[in-house]
């Protein structure tokens, strides 16, 4: 019998989704790059040998990983992997590949986001906000910085108002960050395996869509955000922060789409231009803003009318 490459790919990707949650919870190595690999092998898996076989067997798989830890342990597994069975199941289920990659999004995001609530309810205590900013400040001070800083016409008492003020929000918006890295792993391991694994063609970039109802996301992140504040409700004024986080990291991915939809109409250089863009982003967070309303926007007008059926070829 011979075994093809593509036959021994599925071996060690099936080996890689039964036995490395298991390994990555003994060595206690649970990161990025376990979940990357995992994604990859299920996504892998799905294409050889189905969904259901593939969920089974991460099903397994982190059924072991729970041996070294136990139960206590489960805020030490990273679940983000299950996103891509989502993704899977929901496009086996007719729904497009933009659906489906917007509701295995959402999922990724959730799943990275629920570990780190206690971290953030923890840092959040007076006292324990109290001694970070103790320490940021020291630290400052440590590395000579305020010089620096006084010498730009900034005294510490302005430079410690302003850190009692962004503390507080960067612990708070924790959940989202760690969401959209989750959402980060799901859509460019996506990428990767359409791209190197199988060869399919995608949309181009300048086609990019999100389903309409994602508009959605932001409306209710608004009213969370707005209604904790009107009711002195701080858990309902964070939730709602921290899914406007998420409705724009999404968003000003769809900004983006737009923006080389219309650079490809220019008569410009298309590299010049999108090295121009980057630099702009990064240092104006009024065009990062633009950004995430035009995709916003887009999500209900579909500036570039693309039409709602225009799928590519399937994972």
């Amino acid at each position: 019998m011979v075994i093809s490459d593509k036959d021994e790919l599925r071996y060690v990707s099936g080996l890689i989704v039964l036995f490395l949650p298991l390994l990555a919870s003994l060595f206690d190595f649970w990161s990025w790059i376990v979940e990357v690999l995992l994604i990859f092998s299920v996504l892998f898996q799905t294409r050889s040998t189905g969904c259901r076989r593939t969920a089974i067997f991460l099903g397994i798989g982190y059924i072991l990983a729970f041996i070294p830890v136990g139960i206590s342990g489960i805020s030490l597994i990273g679940f983000t992997p299950w996103a891509g069975i989502l993704l899977v199941v929901i496009k086996e289920k007719g729904l497009s590949t933009s659906q489906s990659i917007f509701w295995s999004l959402l999922l990724a995001a959730l799943i990275g986001a629920l570990p780190v609530i206690p971290s953030v309810n923890q840092a959040l205590q007076p006292e324990n906000l109290e001694k970070n900013i103790v320490t940021v400040l020291q630290f400052y001070e440590q590395q000579g910085l305020f010089s620096a800083f006084q010498e730009q016409g900034i005294s510490i008492e302005q430079l410690e108002s302003t850190l009692r003020t962004m503390v507080p929000v960067y612990y708070q918006l924790m959940p989202a960050f760690a969401g959209i890295f989750a959402m980060l792993e799901v859509g460019l391991v996506y990428l990767f395996f359409r791209i190197f694994s199988f060869g399919n063609k995608l949309k181009p970039f300048s086609l990019w869509r999100m389903p309409w109802y994602a508009v959605w996301l932001a409306i209710i992140g608004i009213a969370a955000y707005l209604g904790g504040d009107y009711f002195a409700n701080s858990i309902l004024r964070i939730t709602g922060m921290n899914v406007m986080a998420v409705a724009a990291s999404i968003t000003s991915m769809i900004g983006l789409s737009c923006l080389a939809y219309l650079i490809k109409s220019l008569k410009f250089s298309h590299l010049l231009i999108w090295i121009v863009v980057i630099i702009v982003a990064f240092v104006s967070p009024f065009f990062f803003i633009c950004l995430i309303f035009t995709g916003l926007f887009d999500l209900v007008f579909n500036f570039r009318k693309i039409p709602e059926k225009m799928e590519e070829q399937k994972p």
